[in-house]
């Protein structure tokens, strides 16, 4: 579980274009341990290896027919490329999730905290130092502000939930830091989601006035960062924007309104089928009215090849078949939640880390996100994963190590 962390928040940054698509050197280090976890513990008995085996041939047979009655007049070798990987890249995250221990991950936590904020915090200072303008917003070594928002989301949650106090004042300080200098809207709203998600799983069932004391005391937190954070202004234009298509409106939401229009037109382009794996972005491409205005503006370039968001890439390239697939993963998530499928991991800060991350991949797969090979898609994968492919021998306790 610790290599997963670092792999997916930190290794995930440094990046390398392949044929088409930006592939991060996390990959090759997920298969990596996969491959050493075989070779040193042999095949673990995963649960639902039927399942997760049907889960890979559905998905190789959509395949072939997307990419045999795609629209598309290009990207296929991008396409048969990127597939090909991923495939062992999903039964290599099932290997791991499966042969996870259950060490404490707090000193990790805090030191992959201490790197993003810091980095956050260094640029942030060098923007200024140049006089950079406003739109130009610091992001570390992510990127972009909304990349480091989706990874250091689930490190700042699992932290607020870990039982020492210096591990939660780590979690709040280094949430305020991201609030003040990050600038990102996205940070504000998977935050959240992670935050209540994981409150959820905590402390279901055992409502207490003093619960009831502590969670209020979260929401005033939460509320004054947002109150005093420089770009509230910013984060409440935003969410106005959105649903108006205008040409003062702002860019962001512009960007936001044209990915859902371009997997709509996707999916009716390609009669519910999808456009094939990784293909989002292909010629000929959709001709969207948030588009003509997005050209006007000279940023008709951003995030055709993925929408600005999983769902819309999902949707596109998937088609109907996507939709049922990200039920699923909702599904799943809400089972993490709700249920005991994390009760024999580590202590509150592990369980709260593995709800956040997948929060950030399933809902926050509807606000932002970059491809499926990206950090905080595999990280959510990965926990997904955790709560369906484990060894099991005393349900509903689970042990995820043999």
């Amino acid at each position: 579980m610790r290599g997963m962390l670092w792999a997916c928040t930190l290794v995930a940054t440094v990046t390398l274009p392949l044929g088409g698509f930006s592939l991060g050197l996390h990959v090759p280090l997920i298969l990596a341990l996969a491959g050493w976890t075989l070779a040193a513990h042999g095949l673990p008995r995963i649960a639902n290896a039927v399942a997760l085996m049907l889960f890979a041939i559905a998905i190789g047979l959509h395949f072939v027919g997307a990419n045999l009655a795609s629209p598309c007049q290009d990207a296929w070798s991008k396409s048969v490329l990127s597939f090909g990987l991923f495939v062992p890249l999903v039964l290599a995250l099932a290997v791991l999730a499966a042969r996870s221990d259950d060490a404490p991950l707090e000193a990790d936590l805090r030191l992959a905290v201490l790197v993003v904020v810091g980095s956050l915090a260094l640029h942030s200072a060098y923007l200024f130092a140049i006089g950079a303008p406003p739109q130009i917003r610091a992001s570390g070594i992510f990127l972009e502000p909304s990349h480091l928002a989706l990874t250091v989301t689930p490190l700042l949650v699992a932290l607020v939930f870990a039982t020492g106090l210096r591990d939660k004042l780590w979690g709040w300080g280094g949430a305020a830091l991201v609030f003040a200098l990050g600038g990102s809207a996205t940070f504000f709203v998977v935050f959240v989601l992670g935050l209540l998600l994981a409150f959820l799983e905590q402390f279901r069932g055992r409502w207490t006035r003093g619960l009831v004391m502590r969670a209020a005391a979260g929401v005033a937190v939460l509320v004054a960062l947002v109150t005093v954070s420089p770009f509230r202004d910013d984060f409440t234009a935003r969410a106005l924007s959105i649903g108006e298509i205008d040409p003062g409106g702002n860019p962001s939401s512009l960007v936001y309104i044209d990915g859902w229009l371009m997997a709509l037109d996707n999916l009716a382009t390609s009669h519910g089928l999808g456009l094939g794996f990784n293909r989002m972005g292909c010629e000929p491409r959709p001709i969207t009215e948030t588009g003509h205005i997005l050209e006007l503006i000279e940023a008709g370039d951003s995030n055709y090849n993925d929408g600005s968001f999983t769902f819309a890439k999902v949707l596109s390239e998937f088609g109907w078949f996507g939709v049922a697939l990200w039920a699923l993963a909702i599904v799943l998530l809400v089972r993490m939640v709700f249920s005991s499928q994390l009760g024999a991991l580590a202590g509150p800060a592990t369980r709260a880390l593995a709800v956040a991350a997948a929060t950030v991949m399933v809902l926050g797969g509807f606000i932002r996100g970059t491809n499926y090979f990206s950090g905080p898609f595999l990280y959510g994968f990965y926990f997904l994963l955790m709560s369906v492919a484990h060894t099991s021998k005393s349900p509903p306790r689970i042990r995820l190590h043999e």
